[in-house]
């Protein structure tokens, strides 16, 4: 979790891409799991975590288990974007908190991690992929032969 220089905290969020991989067997996002080809096609169900200062009332969302500590008294929030979505936001911000962020990202631990989810993704897409005659994997089958309802 960086501190960029404007003073803001940063943070990663893949529980959207956990949810995908621990789900897959729901068939509901099977198009979502199975679109995932490289590296960069998991970046849309990656999250960009802000933090605040602590509440109160413990109604602070709960860290990721990778994540770093924050400093004692902030809490991550969900920024709304996903690793996709937040150029347009990051291009208004300061040259040097643009910086920070791509090194952050760009980083061989965060670079790392990122990789480290892949193999997850590889093999809920297997396990689909084995079980035709369910209805998760005939979905997966579908979107790999290019005929899923949901593929352009």
């Amino acid at each position: 979790m960086p501190q960029l220089p404007s003073g803001r905290h940063i943070d990663l969020d893949p529980s959207p891409l956990v949810k995908l991989i621990e789900n897959a067997n729901s068939g509901i996002f099977v198009h979502d799991l199975m679109a995932i080809k490289h590296p960069e096609d998991a970046l849309q169900h990656v999250g960009v975590l802000y933090y605040r200062p602590k509440k109160e009332d413990g109604s602070d969302l709960p860290m990721a288990k990778h994540s770093s500590l924050p400093p004692a008294d902030l809490k991550p929030y969900p920024s709304s974007f996903n690793l996709v979505t937040i150029k347009a936001t990051v291009d208004t911000w300061p040259p040097e908190d643009r910086a920070a962020f791509l090194q952050f990202l760009c980083a061989e631990k965060t670079s790392h991690y990122m990789d480290s989810l892949l193999p997850a993704v590889r093999r809920a897409q297997g396990v689909l992929l084995e079980n035709p005659s369910t209805l998760p994997g005939l979905l997966a089958t579908w979107w790999n032969l290019g005929i899923h309802p949901l593929q352009d």
